[in-house]
């Protein structure tokens, strides 16, 4: 499918940071630290992917690190946060959901958020970008329907919605799974679609990602 030509924007409902995470076990509390742990150990390390999104994001934070730390797939985020918790590999950037739990149990020590700035869950973790500059991989959820949904039903779905997503419970209950409220107009959402399209094709080449 064609993410502009098959579906029909409705509203971007929320965006948010992925967290680095690490095991407690590797010596490095920071991310400078980290790369220069994965520079004296090239390919030595390892990274969990459990799909495109944070198999993406990790390989980002490799090319622009100049480090190189081989990705590890697993079915499912749980199997993966359990290996990174054990130690089995030694990073992983994870939702904020997920992370703030583990982190604040202390079962993972977050040393990076993939965001510009801080967040309010964990408002200790400084950017990635304080030490790579123009690092950037935000994770949001959104509505979409099929492209020839008929325009007045999108037009209800996104003033509904809109006006939801932008009440303050709504708003605050987001804020404390790590995550921002948006209710964004259908072209805002679509251009933000076409935005990422680009940018993340762009990555795949510089990367040299292969298709699997």
């Amino acid at each position: 499918y064609d993410p502009q030509r098959d579906f029909q924007p409705i509203t971007q409902v929320t965006s948010g940071a992925y967290f680095m995470v690490i095991p407690p076990s590797v010596p490095a509390k920071s991310v400078p630290e980290f790369i220069a742990l994965a520079k004296a150990k090239p390919g030595q390390l390892n990274f969990a992917a459990t799909g495109t999104n944070n198999l993406l994001a990790a390989e980002q934070f490799n090319y622009m690190a100049g480090i190189k730390t081989v990705a590890v797939n697993y079915k499912g985020t749980g199997q993966a946060v359990t290996a990174v918790m054990s130690g089995e590999v030694q990073m992983f950037i994870i939702s904020p959901l997920i992370a703030i739990a583990q982190v604040n149990a202390g079962k993972l020590r977050a040393i990076g958020v993939t965001g510009l700035k801080r967040s309010p869950a964990l408002p200790d973790v400084p950017p990635i970008a304080d030490t790579l500059p123009g690092y950037e991989n935000i994770t949001w959820h959104s509505v979409i329907v099929p492209a020839k949904t008929p325009k007045a039903i999108v037009a209800k779905l996104s003033r509904e919605l809109m006006a939801i997503i932008r009440q303050q419970e709504v708003q605050e209950r987001f804020s404390t799974q790590g995550l921002d409220a948006v209710g964004s107009t259908p072209e805002a959402l679509a251009a933000l679609i076409k935005q990422e399209t680009v940018m993340y094709a762009k990555l795949v080449k510089q990367i040299g990602l292969q298709p699997q």
